[in-house]
């Protein structure tokens, strides 16, 4: 007799806990679609191979070895991911326009370069009220891991040491095997990477 309820009550913990693993996956899909998700994968795809490159094993192992060229690099110190900047440039170029903005915008700063002197740049920025940084606050929220990440990010608007520092220095706090936190990394990455404009 017990053994009629066991195979029933199984399935039912198998379906359940297939349908939680899927509803956190299914974050990216609350926000968007179809075609820019395809786009989006283009820019997971292209960090992937850049930090795989000279890597033949797991996605989670790749990026280990990647991060530990940051180990000994203080949280506040300026960061350069190393990847190819020409071929990044060409991807973004190919993203839709509306996509883009939705996710990054460009801000105009002052960086001294001598005592008395100061230059213009533009720097491209993390975009605080699009769909991204909702869908950011979202996937962190809750997080054993992440939520400090993401409360930094809802009250700044922008990637601030703190979330440069876990980036480089604790990124097991990202699951590599997860699409959301892969996107969340990938577009903090592709953000650093980015060269400021001289203007």
């Amino acid at each position: 007799m017990l053994n009629i309820y066991r195979v029933p009550l199984l399935f039912i913990l198998i379906l359940t806990s297939c349908g939680l693993s899927q509803n956190k996956e299914d974050i990216i899909h609350k926000y968007y679609s179809d075609n820019e998700i395809a786009q989006l994968d283009k820019l997971i795809d292209f960090v992937i191979k850049e930090v795989s490159k000279d890597c033949n094993q797991s996605i989670t192992d790749c990026f280990m070895g990647y991060f530990q060229q940051f180990e000994d690099l203080a949280a506040s110190a300026e960061i350069e991911p190393n990847l190819s900047v020409s071929k990044q440039k060409a991807l973004l170029n190919q993203l839709a326009q509306p996509l883009f903005e939705d996710i990054w915008t460009f801000n105009q700063w002052q960086r001294s370069v001598e005592i008395d002197s100061v230059q213009n740049i533009l720097v491209l920025s993390p975009r605080h009220d699009g769909k991204f940084a909702r869908f950011l606050i979202e996937v962190t929220k809750n997080h054993d891991k992440l939520a400090g990440y993401g409360n930094t990010f809802k009250e700044m608007g922008d990637y601030m040491p703190s979330m440069n520092g876990q980036l480089i220095q604790i990124p097991q706090s990202f699951n590599f095997e997860s699409k959301d936190e892969l996107l969340l990394l990938v577009i903090h990455l592709l953000t650093l990477n980015h060269p400021p404009e001289i203007l």
